[in-house]
């Protein structure tokens, strides 16, 4: 789940972000000459359309829910909880004003292999009052690839990938039909307050996102449809 996702569902999740922001922003300023020639239009609205959408979106969130509740939340608090009781190993007599090597510092694990490869990934030579920091530097190395390891083998066990992956194809769908509620005129105010809440959803982050104009604009037309209506 990362920003690296082109998915719906990955746009989703960025539009909560600073980058998502700036692009939601320059995009929703450069159709504003677009809003305003579309005032006057009135599209097409199919009851019928919007209904079975939802139904279907309804439908899918209940099963992504259901999923995730039933297999996915288990498996990863199972998986979680092995995980963190992997002890984790730190090198000793490490001279001060250096970031001491840990298995639990994916930093100092950079600066193990700094301080014991060179850039070509071959071992780099020591001498006398540097051994000890290089050995404890290859213990720290080798106890990470264990545990690297060890995580893969609990992943497997408890089935984590599996199920997360799952999880996140039925969470395109329903992200699928989301995008298409969005695209179909709101038959109603109802329907109209329905895409404002997603719209306006922060999804806990406390910041309301910025949408993609193509996002946001069916709603717009909504507003000004059925607020001129009831006006």
């Amino acid at each position: 789940m990362d920003t690296s996702n082109t998915t719906r569902r990955g746009l989703l999740r960025l539009a909560t972000g600073t980058l998502a922001y700036g692009a939601g922003a320059a995009a929703v300023t450069g159709a504003g000459f677009a809003i305003s020639e579309a005032k006057g239009a009135t599209p097409a609205v199919d009851r019928h359309a919007w209904d079975e959408t939802m139904r279907r979106y309804q439908i899918a969130t209940a099963e992504e829910a259901a999923f995730d509740r039933d297999y996915r939340d288990p498996a990863y608090k199972a998986y979680k909880a092995a995980l963190d009781a992997l002890p984790h190993v730190q090198a000793t007599g490490v001279p001060d004003g250096l970031r001491v090597p840990d298995t639990s510092d994916w930093r100092s694990l950079d600066l193990a292999r700094t301080l014991t490869h060179r850039g070509n990934g071959q071992p780099r030579a020591v001498v006398n009052e540097y051994d000890h920091l290089h050995n404890e530097c290859l213990r720290v190395l080798a106890a990470a690839e264990q545990r690297d390891a060890e995580d893969q083998r609990l992943r497997e066990r408890f089935r984590y990938d599996e199920y997360a992956e799952r999880s996140e194809e039925l969470g395109e769908v329903s992200s699928d039909l989301m995008w298409e509620l969005m695209a179909l005129p709101a038959p109603d105010t109802a329907a109209l307050a329905w895409k404002l809440e997603r719209l306006l959803d922060d999804g806990g982050s406390g910041t309301t996102p910025a949408w993609d104009a193509s996002f946001a604009l069916p709603t717009i037309a909504d507003m000004r449809r059925l607020l001129t209506q009831e006006g």
